[in-house]
């Protein structure tokens, strides 16, 4: 619901605006407070203000932080422009509440596209959260009260949004604290060993002897009542009974709803792909990967199947994000498997469409490019498409980066004109033996350099302990295959087949771009990975026409892409968006 925005004094002016003509319209005995955190407004710091006579007086320079707001709102927080909090100026009196509620429904209901979000309260009970305790202390430092208070996070919110009824687009942000856990294992574990279920319970049952009593805990109601969320709807014709059969196969889920969607469950990319593949050998139909982002569920799916598109071949262009305007188009990185951008696309605070650019060979019997350059005219070409002229906007995450410089060179060369070009951590991640060598798949495939970052493809990682195995073991390409199918059985072999031949030949000496002889005219932004080496426009004297402006990030390679980092990526972007 909370974003930001390129000037973001204006929602502050706004908000004045609002809590005046409130003033004016209704005299409620309440001190009105507003916070302002981090850098998200120019010129005004960090801290509390009070709103007196039209304007903010500061008060103080502590603020309420992510870890003070109730936990179904904490990644608001981070996309939010500030706080209001309402004060009850005489909290002894029975409606001090119904008060604070009236003022907070007044500046909801608003013309200027201010959204507002719960985080936090006091209670008559005495059991205050955690915000209010924290306000509180802020307040008192100051020599003022707030026995009774109501906190929010406000920001810029679409129209859309302000005319929806039940605001459905705050739907990702409503997380409780198995959707937090799970977003933190994601920032540590790759995907496949990240749990799609998580069951909260006061205490673990222990046997006589002190062990934990598996049986027990197999039975305890945390587990029944998982997925009580939901809504449960059985399948209701004979292909929603055929695809709910492979659906229970894949994520072992007894009872699957046919609204249940595949993103939710915890599918990854790798997953994706192994399940199209078994709808399309078990029902005989010739479906891409990418029909996920179309129908993510088993009632999409067999609308799409009962409709009679069995047999077709989808735009490698992947809407993860519908939106008006100029396109944002981004490459994924090796693989070229789109889902990886999802995060990155949900996290943007913006009205524009965001599609990925997926790799042609991933889908069975598509043509495998053999160099960046026949990638990137053939990319052009589909853009066009969708985009049939400039100025385009072109982003590319770790391999893609080259693509996408690529992709704005051939644009630039043609004609077009390129707005910007965004490099998303397009320097390698440090290998103990340095960067992979091009060579011929016989070589590539006893080049431990070569094996780690392949590993990485279906790992996300490149921890020593996980790779030294796989190092000891493969000396060919049918090895690294048999290898990856051993540890991850619920993959297709042919699949792992695929995306290595995929990879793979990103690495031979003919796959390669005339980058040196390229001299790039649109702006570029380098947001540049914790620990990755230079990257090609590091490196290279000719790669662009003017300095590429180069934003370093805490996070790592692996790490930039999944919740919980993602957004530092962001914030960055959009700090750094060019005026």
């Amino acid at each position: 619901m909370l974003s930001l925005s390129c000037d973001e004094r204006h929602i502050y002016l706004a908000t004045y605006d609002i809590i005046s003509r409130e003033d004016r319209e209704v005299e409620l005995p309440l001190d009105i407070y507003l916070q302002s955190h981090g850098d998200r407004v120019d010129g005004l710091s960090q801290g509390h203000y009070v709103y007196r006579a039209g304007a903010l007086v500061a008060i103080s320079h502590h603020i309420l932080e992510q870890r003070h707001i109730i936990a179904i709102n904490q990644r608001a927080y981070q996309r939010a422009t500030g706080m209001v909090s309402l004060v009850s100026r005489d909290a002894r009196k029975w409606h001090a509440y119904i008060d604070m509620g009236r003022m907070m429904q007044r500046l909801q209901h608003n013309e200027q596209r201010i959204g507002l979000m719960s985080s936090g309260y006091s209670s008559k009970s005495g059991n205050d959260l955690t915000s209010a305790l924290r306000l509180r202390a802020i307040l008192s430092e100051c020599g003022l009260t707030a026995d009774a208070c109501y906190t929010a996070v406000f920001g810029r919110i679409s129209e859309a949004q302000r005319v929806h009824e039940g605001m459905h687009e705050d739907a990702p942000h409503m997380e409780g604290p198995a959707e937090l856990i799970r977003n933190d294992l994601r920032a540590v574990l790759p995907d496949y060993m990240v749990p799609s279920k998580i069951a909260l319970i006061e205490e673990m049952p222990c046997s006589a002897s002190g062990k934990i009593d598996v049986n027990v805990l197999k039975s305890h109601p945390a587990f029944e009542d998982s997925d009580s969320n939901r809504e449960m709807v059985a399948p209701r014709n004979e292909t929603e009974a055929q695809l709910a059969l492979i659906w229970r196969e894949e994520f072992g889920v007894e009872e699957p709803s046919v609204f249940d969607d595949f993103f939710e469950a915890g599918g990854d990319s790798l997953q994706a792909v192994q399940l199209v593949l078994n709808i399309n050998k078990k029902l005989h139909v010739n479906l891409p990967v990418q029909v996920l982002f179309e129908a993510p569920t088993i009632a999409d799916l067999a609308r799409r199947l009962e409709a009679g598109k069995v047999s077709y071949q989808s735009s490698r262009a992947v809407m993860l994000r519908k939106g008006n305007g100029a396109t944002i188009f981004c490459w994924p990185g090796l693989g070229g498997y789109p889902m990886s951008l999802r995060h990155l696309a949900a996290a943007l605070v913006t009205s524009r469409a965001f599609i990925g650019i997926q790799a042609s060979g991933l889908n069975d019997g598509e043509h495998i490019c053999r160099s960046i350059e026949e990638m990137s005219v053939r990319d052009a070409q589909m853009i066009r498409q969708i985009q049939p002229g400039g100025p385009y906007t072109l982003w590319g995450y770790s391999f893609g980066a080259r693509v996408a410089y690529e992709t704005a060179w051939h644009f630039e060369k043609s004609g077009e004109k390129v707005a910007e070009l965004i490099l998303i951590a397009p320097g390698s991640p440090q290998v103990p033996g340095g960067d992979p060598v091009p060579a011929e798949p016989a070589a590539l495939f006893r080049d431990p350099s070569f094996l780690t970052i392949l590993y990485s493809v279906f790992a996300q990682t490149i921890s020593p302990h996980r790779v030294a195995p796989l190092i000891e073991a493969v000396r060919n390409e049918r090895a690294f295959v048999t290898f990856i199918a051993a540890e991850k059985p619920e993959l297709d072999v042919n699949v792992i087949g695929r995306i290595t031949q995929l990879v793979a030949e990103t690495y031979t000496p003919g796959y390669r771009s005339q980058m040196e002889q390229h001299e790039l005219s649109a702006p570029v932004r380098l947001f540049k990975a914790r620990g990755d080496n230079p990257s090609f426009l590091e490196t290279l004297t000719r790669a662009v026409k003017h300095p590429a402006t180069i934003i370093p990030l805490a996070a790592d390679h692996y790490d930039l892409l999944k919740p919980g980092r993602v957004e530092e990526l962001v914030h960055a972007i959009h700090r750094q968006a060019p005026t």
